[in-house]
C-alpha cells in the first residue's frame, strides 16, 4: 500500500523551528492562505496531480513519509509524488483530511490534523496524523517539513500490484506453468508504466534498452542494456519507463 499524507512531528523539532522568529497575531488573509496549502493537497492527489502535489513545497523541503528514509528538494519530492500517486491510483484509494488549528510565529507556521485513506467501497483503510510546517517566501506560503504517521501499529506494506494486472497494454503472459511465467514487455519511444511487482526474474533483451526505474521511495535508477543480453533481476516494485527514442522489447521469465 502506499504511503498516504499522514503525519506526526515532534514537538521539540517545531519548536526548533520557530524558536528564532518574533511571535505575532496572524492576519486572517494570511491564515486563509496557509489554510490553503494543505487544503489544496488532498484534492491534487484525489486528482492524481503529483506535480500539483510536489508544487506546494519548496523545493528545499523535506519530505518525512513512514517506513521510508527522508525525501529532500524538488526534483525527489516530485519523484516521490508520482510513484505514490500512481500506486495509490492502482489501489483505488483516495484521501480525506481533516485539517486542524494553525499556528504561526513571523514567517512561519504550523498545522496539524488528521487523514483517513479510503478504498473503492468507501472503507477505511488507514488513518492518522500529520503537522506540517510552511514558510512564507517572496509573499507566498508553501510547505517546508512535512512528516506523518498513522494511528495504527506499522505493518508490512503490500506490494504493488501485478506487473500484467496494473499494466496489460506494456506486459502481456506468452507462456505460464508451476514452476515459470514467462512475459513479453515492449515499450515505445518514452512511454512510461505504473508502479508494479515482479518476483525473482530473468530478462533477456529482445533491443537494446534505454530506460530508467522509480521505486517506492521516490528514487530512481537508469537502466541500460544490449540486445542478446540476459541478467538476473530481485524481486521487487518499481515504475519503469522508456527514456529513449526507440521501441525496446524484452521477455521475462519469473519464477515462481
Amino acid at each position: 500500500m502506499t504511503t498516504m499524507k499522514t503525519a506526526a512531528f515532534a514537538a521539540a523539532a517545531a519548536l526548533l523551528l520557530v524558536a528564532c522568529q518574533p511571535s505575532g497575531q496572524m492576519s486572517a488573509a494570511e491564515m486563509d492562505a496557509v489554510k490553503a496549502v494543505n487544503g489544496a493537497w488532498a484534492e491534487h492527489y484525489n486528482a492524481g496531480d503529483a506535480a500539483a502535489v510536489a508544487g506546494l513545497y519548496w523545493d528545499d523541503a523535506s519530505l518525512m513519509a513512514p517506513g521510508a528514509p527522508a525525501v529532500t528538494g524538488g526534483d525527489a519530492i516530485r519523484a516521490y509524488f508520482v510513484a505514490d500517486v500512481e500506486g495509490a491510483k492502482a489501489a483505488g484509494l483516495s484521501m480525506s483530511m481533516e485539517h486542524g488549528p494553525v499556528s504561526a510565529a513571523g514567517a512561519t507556521a504550523w498545522q496539524e490534523g488528521r487523514f483517513k485513506a479510503i478504498d473503492a467501497s468507501g472503507a477505511t483503510v488507514d488513518a492518522g496524523k500529520y503537522l506540517s510546517v510552511l514558510e512564507k517566501r517572496d509573499g507566498q506560503w508553501k510547505l517546508s517539513r512535512d512528516i506523518w504517521n498513522s494511528d495504527g501499529k506499522p505493518a508490512a506494506a503490500p506490494g504493488a500490484p501485478d506487473s500484467v494486472t496494473a499494466d496489460p497494454a506494456h506486459y502481456s503472459v506468452e507462456f505460464e506453468n508451476d514452476r515459470v511465467r514467462v512475459l513479453r514487455i515492449a515499450y515505445g519511444p518514452k512511454e512510461k508504466s505504473v508502479m508494479h511487482s515482479h518476483p525473482d526474474s530473468v530478462a533477456v533483451y529482445l533491443s537494446d534498452v534505454e530506460g530508467q526505474f522509480t521505486t517506492p521511495d521516490g528514487s530512481t535508477q537508469s537502466a541500460t542494456a544490449k540486445a542478446g543480453t540476459a541478467h538476473f533481476s530481485p524481486a521487487g516494485d518499481h515504475l519503469p519507463e522508456n527514456t529513449g527514442d526507440k521501441r525496446f522489447e524484452l521477455v521475462l521469465v519469473e519464477l515462481k
